[in-house]
């Protein structure tokens, strides 16, 4: 392009947010089959998964020799030894984690939380347009759920944002935290919680995803539960309001996954092929009634709020 020609059309990333254990991977995976879309999985963890050497790439690669990744970062940085992988993770763990949101609300900031803004914004932007141009895609869906990192994207230059907040039952949630995960997958799940984290967690990464209705993006919620039961009629929606081709699902709730190359994430993401989109509904069965008990009364005005009946046996 040459200079004073037309601008570049922004990148557009669909960021999916919410509580984690909320299949929030699998829609990454169903609107990344979508004509123009990538599948991204939890971008935010890049670093942290390619310094891991049990972490896996969707390819099946470690995340470390995934040649997919040294080309995106050959591209953003000059290559994976000159990324800046160690001031990258300071700044998401030390200042951009969900509970450090109200520091990016503040109308006059000191100094260093500018200047620390001012460079995660622009590393992000060099990952985010590098990313692009190695899948050669316009459209990216990240499914990292962390509000804070929402919020600047949301004021990155060269970036165009749009929210999908995924609310399921916290009992759901619960429960999946709380179990022994058995996978046949690479990568089965490792983290548990107890159910007063899993509650805790739940409620307070609700709220802050509910806070991007305010960050100017494009923002939608969207209930796990209805979204699984009709996927072709609620992910039809979405990719409507998203301005993208709704992928192929067929009426037995059947699509097609291709292979990615998400970063980190659920299980789901080392799926290929044909798979069955259905409602997980086993914590109906599992969970103990003290622990479902316990959930609903922390959970129950957000329960109440988005929808959910306080009984379900």
């Amino acid at each position: 392009m040459t200079e004073g020609g037309p601008k570049a059309p922004p990148l557009h990333v669909i960021y999916i947010t919410g509580a984690g254990r909320s299949g929030t991977t699998i829609l990454d995976r169903v609107i990344g089959t979508s004509s123009g879309a990538w599948s991204g999985g939890e971008i935010e963890r890049i670093f942290e998964n390619r310094n891991d050497p049990a972490r896996r790439c969707g390819c099946g690669s470690l995340a470390s020799a995934c040649e997919f990744w040294r080309a995106v970062l050959e591209d953003a940085f000059g290559g994976f030894e000159r990324a800046p992988a160690a001031r990258f993770e300071a700044l998401r763990h030390a200042v951009f984690r969900d509970r450090m949101l109200w520091r990016i609300w503040l109308p006059y900031k000191p100094e260093s939380l500018r200047s620390d803004l001012r460079e995660y914004r622009s590393i992000l932007g060099r990952l985010y347009g590098a990313i692009a141009r190695v899948a050669g895609t316009d459209t990216i869906v990240d499914s990292s759920k962390n509000a804070a990192l929402a919020w600047i994207l949301a004021s990155t230059a060269g970036i165009r944002l749009s929210t999908i907040h995924v609310v399921r039952d916290s009992r759901a949630v619960a429960f999946s935290w709380t179990r022994t995960e058995a996978s046949a997958s690479p990568v089965p799940f490792r983290e548990q919680r107890s159910a007063l984290t899993a509650s805790w967690k739940w409620t307070s990464e609700n709220l802050f995803a509910e806070t991007l209705r305010l960050c100017g993006a494009d923002y939608v919620r969207v209930r796990y539960e209805d979204v699984v039961r009709d996927p072709r009629a609620g992910i039809g929606e979405l990719c409507r309001r998203l301005s993208l081709e709704a992928p192929v699902i067929s009426t037995q709730n059947t699509t097609t996954l291709r292979d990615v190359h998400m970063i980190a994430g659920n299980p789901v993401r080392f799926l290929s092929g044909e798979v069955t989109i259905r409602e997980d509904d086993e914590w109906k069965r599992g969970l103990s009634r003290h622990d479902s008990a316990f959930v609903t009364l922390i959970t129950a005005p957000l329960l109440l709020r988005h929808g959910y009946s306080l009984s379900y046996r």
